[in-house]
């Protein structure tokens, strides 16, 4: 599917009319969450913003608001409406909430999205699965939100099927001028059934009007094994050298941990005992539980180089803004400056471990880099070098925080009681050497 863009610009009457058909999500600068979406026919206005309550995260909430051009809502009005709906949400109101109870009543069954938000808020997901479920619900089945789960059919569920296969074909026609594979689209729909036929038997549990699952009726074939190229490890250690610094230790962390992408990114400062030599790892895939695992020598004096040089990189820029400040009397340099200065002395308590000034996040976010596999390869690669190290199959298993069969083994998951892999993970540093 074609990248979604996302600028941020002021957007009055003369600049939306200025942005080109099909560039995107462009959010406004001055009003956060408010947005117009340039698609190829038609410019639509629309708010996205996370709903909280009890200073949670519940789900984040997207809803369109009017069609932009002579024809539709003002800028002005648009932003008015996106302002008094950003803060209804940020009064913990769900404006999709009266809109799925009257199609609830309308039809006397559950609907797609009562399902979608019914199976979210009893089975808890992570936040990435969360957003899988909603973003397959809302870009793939949207005319189906408000129906009742009871009125949709075998035969349109296999219609919508060959239709998003022929979409995501098309657009990957359009995006390289080239034809896709046969098989190009397929994950995408198989991923959307999965996740449709996952609320069908959630429902089913809850409204008996709801007789059978159509997607039954689809054949979805568990994903493809995907074989490892053969590696040199001492040349994959080294080509992280060519990385810059920041990327290059966060690499070797990836490599050196086995970890995913998602539960590294997210590690503070204070996640890594360096004195204890251990990392915590608070964000786990399928897991509520934080993961902490020892880290060996190589890696504690990694880590430890890689906060001091953050740190002291953020204070040195703040004094020298505040420098230029004083010199130029410029009040905003000064302000600037000493932010960047007490940035830099609470990093070490609390800052993200891999900080990003760009992103949204604070942290990196995306670290794919040409000619590096990607983390989920180095993750595969860590299972199979810790075997060519020669650690015991329950050792590597713990220290990629898989689940392990039998009670014994629960003992060993503990977090309390990792000091008997300390040795593993030293001999598999050594082995790197």
């Amino acid at each position: 599917m074609p990248t979604v863009k996302t600028n941020k610009i002021k957007l009055i009457e003369s600049t939306v009319a200025r942005l080109a058909f099909d560039s995107g999500v462009h959010f406004d600068s001055e009003l956060n969450g408010f947005y117009v979406r340039c698609g190829k026919l038609a410019k639509t206005y629309g708010v996205k913003c996370d709903l909280r309550r009890g200073g949670k995260r519940v789900r984040t909430v997207e809803t369109k608001i009017g069609q932009a051009g002579p024809d539709g809502m003002s800028a002005r009005e648009a932003r008015n409406t996106a302002a008094a709906i950003i803060n209804s949400i940020k009064q913990g109101q769900d404006p999709d909430h009266e809109r799925r109870e009257d199609a609830g009543r309308k039809y006397g069954s559950w609907t797609l999205e009562h399902a979608l938000e019914f199976h979210i808020s009893n089975k808890h997901p992570s936040p990435a699965t969360a957003d899988n479920y909603r973003h397959h619900v809302h870009r793939y089945l949207s005319d189906w939100r408000d129906r009742p789960l009871s009125s949709i059919t075998t035969d349109e569920v296999i219609s919508r099927r060959a239709k998003i296969v022929a979409n995501c074909q098309r657009d990957y026609l359009e995006r390289t001028g080239e034809p896709a594979a046969k098989d190009y689209g397929e994950p995408t729909a198989n991923a959307v059934f999965t996740t449709l036929r996952t609320l069908f038997n959630a429902a089913r549990k809850a409204d008996r009007t709801i007789t059978e699952n159509p997607v039954e009726a689809l054949h979805i074939p568990a994903s493809n094994k995907r074989k490892l190229p053969p590696v040199d490890y001492a040349e994959l250690w080294h080509s992280f050298d060519t990385l810059n610094p920041q990327y290059r230790d966060m690499y070797r962390t990836f490599f050196l941990t086995g970890a995913r992408r998602a539960s590294l990114l997210q590690v503070r400062c204070s996640d890594v005992n360096l004195r204890g030599r251990e990392i915590t790892f608070d964000h786990m895939k399928g897991k509520d539980d934080a993961h902490t695992i020892p880290i060996s020598r190589k890696l504690r004096d990694i880590l430890q180089a890689r906060m001091e040089d953050d740190a002291s990189q953020m204070i040195s820029d703040g004094l020298r803004l505040i420098d230029l400040g004083s010199e130029e009397d410029d009040e905003r340099k000064l302000e600037r400056g000493a932010k960047l200065v007490q940035a830099g002395e609470t990093h070490l308590q609390n800052g993200w471990l891999w900080p990003s000034p760009t992103s949204e996040a604070g942290h990196i976010t995306e670290p794919k880099r040409k000619g590096i596999p990607s983390p989920h390869k180095i993750r595969s690669y860590y299972k199979e070098a810790t075997a060519r190290a020669g650690l015991p199959y329950d050792a590597s298993a713990v220290l990629l925080g898989h689940t392990l069969p039998g009670e014994s083994f629960r003992y060993l998951q503990n977090a309390g009681s990792n000091q008997w892999l300390r040795p593993h993970v030293d001999r598999f540093s050594e082995w790197l050497d």
